[in-house]
Order: C-alpha cells, then sequence, then structure tokens
C-alpha cells in the first residue's frame, strides 16, 4: 500500500511539473520561438540577415513545437498512470 501511495505521489508530482512546464511553452516559448522565426525572415528580407539565420530560428521554431507536444504526450501519459493508480478526483 505505500509503495502505491509513493508512485501516486511521484506521479502528481510529474503530472503537475508536466504542466507547469506546458503552461510556460503556452504562455512564452511558442511565441518567442515563432516571433524570433519570423523577426530572422525580415531581416533576411530586407538584407540585414543571413539565410542560415532563417533557416536555424525556423529549426528552432519546430524543434520547440515538437518538444511542446513530446511533453503534451508525456502528460497525457501520467494522467492515464494516475488514472489506473485511483489517483484522479470522480
Amino acid at each position: 500500500m505505500r509503495a502505491l501511495q509513493r508512485q501516486l505521489a511521484a506521479e502528481h508530482a510529474r503530472w503537475q511539473d508536466l504542466t507547469r512546464r506546458l503552461s510556460l511553452y503556452d504562455s512564452r516559448i511558442l511565441d518567442q520561438a515563432k516571433n524570433h522565426a519570423e523577426a530572422s525572415l525580415l531581416a533576411y528580407q530586407s538584407d540585414r540577415g543571413d539565410f542560415a539565420d532563417v533557416m536555424h530560428a525556423y529549426v528552432d521554431d519546430l524543434n520547440t513545437r515538437i518538444d511542446n507536444i513530446r511533453l503534451q504526450v508525456e502528460r497525457a501519459q501520467t494522467y492515464a498512470v494516475l488514472a489506473n493508480l485511483g489517483g484522479l478526483s470522480q
């Protein structure tokens, strides 16, 4: 019983951390990556930037989006574990 309670507490803490991280992605990180890519493109279009910088910025933006999706998947998996352990209120 104690082992299950420890596992439940650990999964709940993990779920809370993932929720916090996803909130940060939604409120700041995704927008910053997108804005950086757009700014790099505008600089390139006005002959103040390199094409390589544009590509790096867009690759970073895509990687940020992929990281966000991975966090969503991890949180969903954690939620499933919590449901199996009976740690969700009805």
